[in-house]
């Protein structure tokens, strides 16, 4: 039909009436059309079809193979995680064992189960009263901050681990702000005067999946995404809703992870909310579910913009409410929730992180630096901006009253003695660089000592089991479990495709959409692009020679009939 079309009809019907004026003469008015003439046009156009389709086969498979080699070359440069620089799940939380065990008079950490139906998960939670432990808990500042929310956003717990060993040590407080020792004594007496829960990896079950191979999942071990099974606004779904990023669950607190936080938080009474994250590099406050600031944040909301200011005016970090900012909406967020339901004065949401040139398949480099310097850097320079914040955190009005930093607490005392823990911590990541930040991390609990807390969750009372570590046996009872399901989640990973089904678990390795640019791959294409225009001329001409040798030879021959008298029919 192509070739009927654009040859047959403009310049086979001229040939072939060239061809029987010139065969038949004045016989033109009976209509006669030998085949003689049909099949010499047809000779004539053969040699010209079959060199056309050739030209067009060859470039077809030209484009072919050029797809399949820059998708080659695509997929040879996809990152992935280098564990020289990045911990490893069981890595990362016996670090954080070791460091809680080298300071059992001001740090603990307890441990949250919950099970739904054939899905367990444990949240671990490390409390942490740098002033020491007191029993006067009440008048101090809270701060619940949590880490390792989504599974591929590895920074944001290696984020989680550096503030606990900066905790650690009244040294490594000093060296936020390097050659600053006034301002370095004043931020302890701050810290002393707080009480901080930390959440060094929420989402296990979702890094396990990650670390078996599949580096773009953010949800978490049954498909379910953490940060949008909240009650808040839960369930709306916009036009670009994607089940395999942001499926909700089947109800709010359908999740163990959620629940759990949720009654953590309940009981804890946080000032502050820090929820760390990586995509891009923001600070946000409510509202994430509507694109405004909710006019209740506007204070908190300064207390960023003077973080901005002071840490991050040479970034590309940007301030706002979540909704209006990151450039989408998103409902039944954690911090929607805190600040709504739980009505914490400080809720926010921090992304860490977020390389706009990255492949949107290349989800690792999207949500992670891939080399130690900028890896040392992010973590640097957002542990200064944490520690601005307990600097600015008493400005607050929700704070105006508070007595936390003019109580003495009867526990052990500001004059505790802070000792780093005898585990290996990895050189990259020594915060002793001068000249860039440091950031903190997040996550509390709220359940002291052992025993068990009930928590009603969707139609279903279920408990959770707080289990507090010991400080002189440091071992969690969970190892052959979690290797079991680490080995469990890499016999699960992927061929070479992946599936998604309706309740919105992700199988396997289909593409994603990010919320994050990508640039596209313009290599090589001047060289194709030269050869397709050279190869369409080539055709275009020989369409051309044919052409004029029929017009011209067509007009001949009208104006030899029109001189015999006869015209053609």
């Amino acid at each position: 039909n192509i070739i009927k079309k654009s040859i047959y009809v403009p310049f086979c019907k001229p040939c072939i009436s060239r061809y029987r004026a010139k065969a038949e003469g004045p016989q033109l008015r009976m209509g006669t059309a030998p085949a003689l003439g049909c099949s010499a046009v047809m000779a004539q156009m053969f040699p010209v079809t079959v060199v056309l389709l050739m030209l067009l086969r060859t470039q077809s498979v030209f484009a072919v193979r050029r797809r399949l080699a820059s998708a080659t070359d695509k997929l040879a440069t996809f990152a992935s995680p280098n564990y020289t620089i990045y911990h490893r799940h069981d890595e990362l939380i016996r670090e954080v064992l070791d460091v809680v065990n080298a300071n059992p008079r001001f740090m603990k950490l307890e441990v949250f189960s919950e099970r739904d139906g054939n899905y367990d998960v444990e949240l671990k939670v490390v409390t942490v009263e740098p002033g020491g432990f007191s029993n006067r808990q009440g008048e101090k500042v809270r701060m619940l901050l949590d880490f390792g929310e989504h599974g591929r956003e590895l920074i944001s717990s290696e984020l989680g681990l550096l503030l606990l060993k900066t905790l650690a040590a009244r040294e490594g407080v000093m060296r936020v702000f390097p050659g600053e020792l006034d301002r370095g004594r004043e931020l302890q007496r701050l810290l002393d005067g707080t009480i901080i829960k930390i959440l060094p990896m929420e989402n296990e079950g979702g890094r396990r999946l990650v670390e078996a191979g599949r580096l773009c999942e953010r949800k978490n071990g049954r498909g379910v995404d953490p940060n949008r099974n909240w009650e808040v606004d839960w369930g709306t779904k916009e036009p670009d809703y994607d089940p395999n990023e942001e499926y909700p669950g089947t109800a709010p607190f359908s999740e163990p992870e959620t629940k759990v936080l949720r009654q953590l938080a309940a009981e804890f009474k946080p000032h502050v909310w820090l929820n760390i994250h990586s995509g891009m590099e923001a600070m946000l406050a409510p509202w994430d579910h509507v694109p405004e600031i909710a006019a209740e944040a506007r204070p908190s909301v300064d207390i960023l913009q003077r973080i901005f200011i002071d840490i991050m005016t040479n970034t590309t970090c940007v301030v706002g409410s979540g909704g209006k900012t990151v450039g989408y909406l998103a409902h039944g967020t954690a911090t929607d929730y805190m600040f709504k339901i739980l009505q914490v004065p400080m809720a926010y949401t921090w992304e860490i992180y977020g390389d706009f040139k990255a492949h949107f398949d290349d989800c690792f480099r999207m949500f992670n630096p891939v080399d130690e310097e900028g890896f040392k850097e992010v973590l640097q320079r957002w542990l200064r901006a944490i520690m601005r914040l307990v600097e600015l955190m008493p400005g607050h009005p929700a704070l105006k009253d508070s007595k936390a930093w003019s109580v003495s607490s009867s526990g052990s005392g500001p004059g505790v003695q802070q000792q780093g823990h005898s585990g290996g911590i990895k050189e990259s990541e020594d915060v002793t660089a001068t000249g860039t930040n440091l950031q903190q991390g997040e996550g509390q609990g709220n359940v002291q000592g052992g025993g068990t807390a009930p928590i009603t969750g969707a139609g279903a009372t279920t408990t959770i089991t707080s289990k507090t570590s010991s400080t002189s046996t440091s071992s969690l009872n969970t190892a052959g479990t979690q290797q079991e399901e680490s080995d469990s989640a890499k016999s699960q990973a992927p061929d070479a495709s992946r599936t998604s089904s309706n309740d919105g678990t992700t199988r396997g390795d289909e593409p994603r959409i990010a919320i994050v640019a990508s640039v596209k791959e313009w290599r090589s294409t001047w060289s194709t692009g030269f050869t397709s225009g050279l190869l369409a001329a080539a055709g275009l001409a020989m369409v051309g020679v044919l052409a004029y040798r029929c017009l011209s030879r067509k007009g001949e021959e009208l104006r030899r009939v029109r001189g015999s008298g006869y015209q053609p029919v």
